[in-house]
């Protein structure tokens, strides 16, 4: 539910607001990520039930694109889903795919493809390079990752994971734990139980 936000805060966020499309307008990235950033903290929680939120979020992650912060922009694109319904937004569904595929996250990528196709088809595709509807057709064609790999995804704390990124999160929290208790780890052998560090009761498959 949206919670009210205090007048003067309110005048803030669209103060930044404001600042921020004027910096993004005229090449001012780095401007337009602070100020975006700045509006979006005087936000109160939960950051994604207020009316703004889902155009914050899309605006920090179009500032953080050229100059190759792919992982933060994937991020606040997916904060930007998470302000929609159901998580039903063909486009942003098409942006993450499009920056997790340039981050060489592969498998990742047609998850969101595939879903950006299920509600809009091509739609989207046609407005950027022929190589991502290519991609996704091959792989859709050739069947390379299963349905319900396709549609298995991970809710935790609030945030969505497809199987892909669930393990690399998991992994990475892991690394993390190891290396505060120095624990020794063998390279290139992945944690293997689940529920190691996290838990079980909070995530949602």
């Amino acid at each position: 539910m949206e919670k009210n936000i205090e007048k003067e805060n309110l005048n803030k966020i669209y103060f930044y607001m404001r600042e921020g499309y004027d910096d993004y307008e005229f090449y001012n990235f780095k401007g337009a990520i602070s100020n975006f950033e700045k509006a979006i903290k005087l936000i109160p929680e939960p950051k994604n039930s207020h009316e703004f939120s889902k155009r914050l979020f899309t605006c920090l992650a179009m500032s953080l694109l050229p100059s190759k912060e792919y992982d933060k922009a994937i991020e606040n694109y997916k904060l930007a889903l998470n302000c929609v319904e159901d998580r039903k937004d063909s486009q942003l569904q098409f942006m993450i795919g499009k920056y997790l595929y340039e981050s060489n996250k592969k498998d990742d990528a047609f998850f969101y493809f595939y879903k950006s196709y299920e509600l809009a088809e091509e739609k989207y595709f046609k407005n950027h390079d022929n190589k991502y509807l290519l991609f996704f057709l091959k792989c859709k064609n050739k069947n390379n990752l299963k349905e319900e790999h396709i549609n298995k995804t991970i809710n935790y704390k609030g945030k969505t994971y497809t199987q892909g990124e669930w393990e690399e999160f998991e992994q990475k929290q892991f690394e993390d734990y190891a290396q505060k208790h120095n624990i020794p780890l063998d390279d290139g052998k992945p944690k293997k139980s689940f529920g190691f560090f996290l838990d079980e009761k909070d995530c949602e498959y």
